[in-house]
């Protein structure tokens, strides 16, 4: 079952809502814009966001009715869900990179943290859309021990360092990683072949072959890559340790507060040092 806000609309209730609302997720107001929830069907967190309005709604004496809809396949959040595709032509690929890198409740602009929740949540975008991914993973050596480093250390094209501002200081600093994660799918190339490419808007504006990705963070000694399919939230086969979000609670909270952390920051850098930012 699922609520929907009875038409026509209270226009009190409406203009109150959006109040409450964007009070509550000041990460979608954009020099003083509200950015309007995705209408994409496909993407996962996009409902909960429309939920939490239905809720305001419905607080500031709004109805709603409650609609019935058909049951879904394990591993689609959509109905009816689509026929899985296994390979995609390269321009496919280009298309589905620029979906994934258009998506605002997905914050790609925040290299700090978050690999996890992005690549879980456009796994499931892809899914809704009848594409099968995989993730690949690339740790430090020593993940998951006392000596564990963030020796991933990814760079611009230009060669310089991905940096963002410190949340407690606003000072710029080089980004590392102790590991990373991104989501795959597969591409037959015009010659025929068929190759695993990497869908992270994070780091590049087009899909990165699996070496193309790992050099971009620095290929350091004894890094090593781990191949999941798409149901762990998080993994690491090396350790033993898996873990799973399937109802997507923790994805949306996390890119939540991901998005909060990386305006906070944004916001910080610039009050502090307002000629460098």
């Amino acid at each position: 079952m699922m609520r929907r806000a009875t038409k026509p609309l209270d226009r009190n209730a409406l203009a109150k809502a959006d109040d409450d609302f964007y009070k509550a997720h000041p990460d979608m107001v954009k020099n003083g814009k509200r950015i309007p929830i995705s209408a994409d069907p496909n993407d996962p967190c996009a409902e909960r966001l429309r939920e939490d309005w239905i809720d305001k709604y419905v607080a500031n004496h709004g109805e709603v009715k409650e609609v019935t809809l058909p049951s879904k396949k394990g591993g689609c959040t959509t109905t009816p869900c689509p026929e899985t595709k296994k390979t995609l032509t390269e321009k496919e690929a280009s298309q589905l990179f620029q979906t994934l890198k258009a998506n605002k409740n997905i914050p790609f602009d925040y290299p700090v943290d978050c690999c996890y929740s992005r690549a879980h949540s456009m796994c499931r975008t892809m899914e809704n859309k009848g594409i099968d991914c995989q993730k690949l993973w690339y740790f430090d050596q020593d993940w998951g021990k006392d000596g564990a480093s963030n020796s991933l250390s990814p760079h611009k094209p230009d060669g310089s360092a991905v940096s963002f501002p410190d949340v407690t200081t606003g000072v710029s600093k080089p980004v590392t990683w102790v590991y990373h994660v991104a989501p795959t799918v597969k591409v037959k190339k015009a010659d025929g072949t068929i190759q695993d490419m990497v869908m992270d808007p994070s780091l590049a504006d087009r899909p990165l072959t699996k070496d193309e990705w790992k050099a971009i963070q620095g290929t350091p000694k004894g890094a090593y890559e781990e191949v999941t399919d798409s149901k762990p939230y998080f993994s690491n086969k090396k350790v033993g340790y898996s873990q799973d979000d399937p109802d997507m609670k923790e994805t949306c909270a996390q890119l939540e507060t991901h998005k909060r952390d990386r305006d906070a920051a944004r916001k910080l850098a610039t009050e502090k040092y307002p000629k460098t930012n």
